[in-house]
């Protein structure tokens, strides 16, 4: 199992339009990914759980999400930070986990 954790920081109002857009187009792609487990959003934040790694780069690497991260630069910046987890975490464990990682 593989556990993502993404922050967007958005340079402003037009961006953050822009995102929403992508946002939209991405969820589309999510309901025919194959080892898609969980998926939540909030914000500019995104939390999602892969049946394994193969999976989760399969989604990342194609179609809407995959021209999402081209477009990054255009409307902020983006870190995440993958890991492999015993259990699925909740979004306030993988919240706190992204965290801890971040302030490295």
């Amino acid at each position: 199992m593989i556990a993502t954790f993404t922050e967007l920081k958005v340079k402003g109002l037009f961006a953050a339009l822009k995102v929403a857009l992508m946002t939209r187009k991405i969820r589309k792609q999510l309901h025919g990914a194959e080892g898609v487990l969980k998926f939540e959003v909030r914000g500019f934040r995104t939390f999602s759980l892969w049946k394994d790694r193969e999976a989760m780069v399969a989604f990342r690497n194609n179609d809407a999400h995959l021209a999402a991260m081209k477009r990054t630069s255009e409307v902020g910046s983006a870190s995440s930070h993958f890991w492999e987890p015993e259990t699925a975490p909740t979004w306030e464990e993988a919240e706190a986990i992204y965290e801890k990682q971040k302030s490295r």
